[in-house]
């Protein structure tokens, strides 16, 4: 019994120090470490294995906060990559600054760091896994086109507008 106790022990201590969530807020205090999920200051969760799409360059055709991890550099990636998908290996701050690491990217040799993520969901280079407003409005507009052509249910726009309701500011 006392052995199940301690294994049972371990394995809490194993899970809860594996599975540590990450606020915007707690970033400015410079915790240690690597974390398993990070929520954003507008709310949103990211964790590992989670797949992101990239944007588009905020400033010029590379982008500014998502870089090419060369393991012994970094260097700007190309905003021909813009649409592409990769997947969260490792969310940790380095100073008081959020990083994550992903897979690599198709079309691409390296894997990427997004080195302010905050700021490449704000400037758009990380598409964010909510609807802007005008793409939420933009997809009810089009469901209801649906609508008026007979293609779609009457329950199913309104199950679409319900969900893009919260989006449109």
């Amino acid at each position: 019994m006392i052995k199940f106790r301690l294994l049972l022990g371990f394995l809490i201590l194993f899970i809860n120090g594996f599975s540590q969530t990450l606020t915007f807020s707690e970033v400015q205090s410079n915790p240690k470490g690597t974390f398993t999920e990070y929520i954003s200051s507008s709310g949103q969760s990211f964790k590992v294995n989670d797949t992101l799409t990239l944007g588009v360059p905020f400033r010029n055709e590379n982008f500014d906060f998502v870089v090419q991890n060369a393991g012994f550099a970094y260097y700007p990636l190309p905003g021909i990559l813009s649409g592409g998908q990769v997947i969260i290996t490792k969310i940790k701050i380095e100073g008081k600054r959020l990083k994550i690491n992903t897979t690599t990217p198709p079309g691409n040799i390296y894997s990427l760091s997004i080195t302010n993520f905050e700021e490449a969901i704000k400037q758009g280079e990380i598409k964010s896994k909510y609807l802007s407003s005008d793409e939420a409005l933009k997809k009810l507009k089009s469901e209801k086109e649906k609508l008026d052509l007979g293609l779609i249910t009457k329950e199913q726009y309104d199950a679409t507008k319900a969900e893009m309701q919260k989006y449109i500011k």
